[in-house]
């Protein structure tokens, strides 16, 4: 059974990443829609089965958002990417 607050944290981790404007996803079923505010009103940008979306992480989902984007809009969505420079890429250490 999937519950809402399992999408929540998934969300979470994929808005940590990205800055995509008004990134939203919504479950429909066995499905999950992503918009975003560059779309036109109530058009979906990727459609994931529920099952691959929780297999996938986050920077997996970015990346598929991001070529989504790039393929339906003609520009690079990687300019919406969090700038991480900086971060240790272990940060125990």
């Amino acid at each position: 059974m999937i519950f809402e607050g399992d999408i929540y944290r998934k969300m979470v981790g994929l808005w940590q990443i990205t800055k995509i404007p008004g990134l939203q996803a919504s479950l429909d079923g066995d499905r999950v829609h992503f918009t975003w505010q560059g779309e036109h009103k109530g058009f979906v940008t990727v459609t994931l089965s529920s099952a691959m979306f929780f297999q996938l992480e986050p920077v997996e989902i970015r990346d598929i958002l991001e070529n989504s984007i790039t393929e339906r809009h003609g520009f690079d969505a990687k300019e919406y990417r969090n700038d991480f420079r900086g971060f240790s890429s272990n940060p125990l250490k």
